[in-house]
């Protein structure tokens, strides 16, 4: 991480983006490797995973609850809930621009993978300017957005909304 954030420190984004997808593609592996574990174990195929899978990814209260498990923690959060609603709101606000900015940029991959990875290494480096600006790890960060509910404060809503509708996304909020 110290890598990563010091090529970003450094303005040679060549390197981050590599330091990113080096990350990205290991994490990958291994996410493979241990549900090709497990899946042996309960004897389940990778047809029937995808399946199920599919099935509860479509729910909102089922992506919420995983949210709400791979951010658990067990003690409270490093900041509070009015510092990460204001780092929350920013940060969205700054995605939005991003967002807007690959969708009429002239140099959009029309390969979704490489999109993908395109929004993935902006996201990491939304994570790192956060960091930077306010010292605060994107796993903290996240278990401090999930301990205070912030996808359910109306402000947060409205704006998130009001994202949406710009990127001609409108109605894909779940709840």
């Amino acid at each position: 991480m110290a890598d990563r954030r010091q090529a970003l420190k450094d303005g040679d984004m060549n390197r981050y983006k590599q330091i990113v997808q080096d990350i990205i593609q290991q994490e990958e592996r291994g996410f493979q490797d241990i549900m090709q574990e497990a899946m042996d174990y309960i004897g389940l195929s990778e047809a029937e995973f995808m399946q199920v899978h599919q099935t509860y990814s479509q729910h909102p209260a089922f992506q919420q609850t995983m949210m709400q498990q791979q951010f658990k923690s067990s003690s409270p959060p490093t900041i509070s809930r009015q510092d990460s609603k204001k780092i929350f709101m920013q940060s969205e606000e700054k995605k939005m621009k991003q967002m807007q900015k690959m969708m009429t940029s002239p140099n959009q991959s029309q390969d979704p993978m490489e999109a993908m990875m395109e929004i993935m290494i902006e996201s990491c480096k939304q994570n790192d300017e956060i960091f930077f600006e306010h010292g605060i790890e994107e796993d903290d960060f996240n278990a401090a957005v999930m301990h205070y509910n912030l996808q359910d404060d109306p402000e947060v809503r409205a704006m998130m909304m009001r994202s949406m509708q710009a990127l001609g996304m409108g109605g894909m909020m779940g709840r």
